[in-house]
Parts: structure tokens; C-alpha cells; sequence
């Protein structure tokens, strides 16, 4: 029975490590320059990075010292924030799914217009004109 607590214990310590450069990611975000993304983006970012650092660590101490009502709180948890982030995945599709690429002449890739995307992303401030 123990070495199923610190097999738990072990799987929690992987997304706690994993959620430090996410954060990185999002203090890397608030220092670039000002526009409405980043400025939309940093904290989502940070608080997604912060919320799995805390379900990681609280699963880890829940194993460690064996206490089953906080590894059932983890559980929720963790369940919630994989909600969050397929709900982050929706919309991100939502939003960028209208736009379609336009063929230059004398380039092989397709180039985009910020304008050719739904009106949602207009609407929130995404896209400056």
C-alpha cells in the first residue's frame, strides 16, 4: 500500500515541475511590450501556471503523508482544471477558426489579416485598429 502513495506522490511532483515554466511563460508575457493580447494572456497564464503548481503540491503532501480527504480534494481539483484548460481549447479554436489565409503572389506560405477573424476577437480588444 505504500508504494501506491508514492507512486501518487511521484505522478504529482511531474505537473508541479511542470507548471514553473508555464509560469515563467506568463512573468515572461507581462514584460513584453503592451498590446491587448498580452495584456489579456499574462495572467490567465500565471494563475493556470500557480493553479497546477497548487494541485501538484497539494497531491504530493495528500500522498506523502497519506491523508485521503486531500488526495479526493486533489482529485476535484485537478479535474477542474482540466475543465479550464479544454474549455481554454474551445475557445481559442472559437475564436480563430473564421480566419482563412490569402495567397500572395511570389510566396509560398498563405498571409493572414487580423481581420479576417471572428467578430468576438475584434469585439474584446484583441485586434487593434
Amino acid at each position: 500500500m505504500a508504494l501506491n502513495y508514492m507512486g501518487v506522490a511521484a505522478i504529482n511532483v511531474v505537473p508541479a515541475l511542470l507548471s514553473i515554466p508555464v509560469i515563467a511563460a506568463g512573468i515572461w508575457l507581462s514584460t513584453q511590450a503592451d498590446n491587448a493580447c498580452v495584456q489579456i494572456l499574462q495572467w490567465p497564464v500565471i494563475a493556470l501556471g500557480v493553479a497546477v503548481l497548487a494541485v501538484g503540491l497539494a497531491g504530493f503532501v495528500a500522498a506523502f503523508w497519506r491523508l485521503p480527504w486531500l488526495l479526493l480534494a486533489n482529485l476535484v481539483a485537478m479535474f477542474v482544471v482540466v475543465v479550464a484548460l479544454a474549455c481554454l481549447a474551445v475557445f481559442v479554436f472559437a475564436v480563430t477558426m473564421g480566419s482563412s489565409g490569402h495567397r500572395v503572389p511570389s510566396r509560398e506560405f498563405l498571409e493572414y489579416d487580423l481581420d479576417d477573424y471572428s467578430n468576438g476577437v475584434s469585439e474584446r480588444g484583441f485586434v487593434r485598429k
